[in-house]
């Protein structure tokens, strides 16, 4: 070998570089729009019938997903049940509770504004039934997502007719 690259080498040595580049740029871009989804990914939850809304995440990351569950199992923990079933909280129990609420309704509601803090320091100024509502309709969006993608794996698992 010479060293020397033919011309109809160097002319395919030149398309696979263009298309190794474009590739890239692709692939970069994807990963772009999926660290911009959990940024801008939002769904209005109406809490009347005025057309109010809340806007929540609707593609909170595998981190935040993680951390809520974890918020969600210690919040499970928290209380006694008394011989009727009913959940029995201390003071000490209670301020835990809400401050797990807080911490979730912070990560899930994409208001900027609305963090753990502002939830904590404004509890005479929103309806613990309206941050429930928030609360359900980003739980049913979680559901739905699920729903979806069992079906799409049901249905990629269905054998097909020859």
């Amino acid at each position: 070998m010479s060293g020397k690259i033919n011309p109809k080498d160097a002319e395919l040595l030149a398309k696979f570089e263009k298309t190794d580049a474009e590739d890239r740029d692709k692939w970069q871009r994807e990963i772009e729009l999926l660290e911009t989804r959990v940024q801008t990914n939002f769904k209005d939850i109406p809490i009347d019938d005025k057309g109010g809304t809340i806007a929540i995440k609707a593609s909170l990351s595998d981190s935040d997903m993680g951390e809520i569950a974890k918020l969600v199992k210690k919040r499970s923990k928290i209380g006694t049940k008394d011989e009727d079933g009913d959940m029995i909280l201390t003071e000490k129990e209670i301020d835990e509770a809400d401050e797990i609420a807080w911490v979730m309704l912070g990560m899930v509601t994409a208001n900027p504004l609305m963090t753990k803090e502002w939830f904590a320091n404004n509890r005479d100024k929103y309806s613990t039934e309206d941050m429930m509502t928030v609360t359900v309709g980003y739980y049913e969006g979680i559901a739905e997502r699920m729903e979806r993608v069992s079906k799409i794996q049901q249905f990629r698992n269905k054998p097909t007719r020859r």
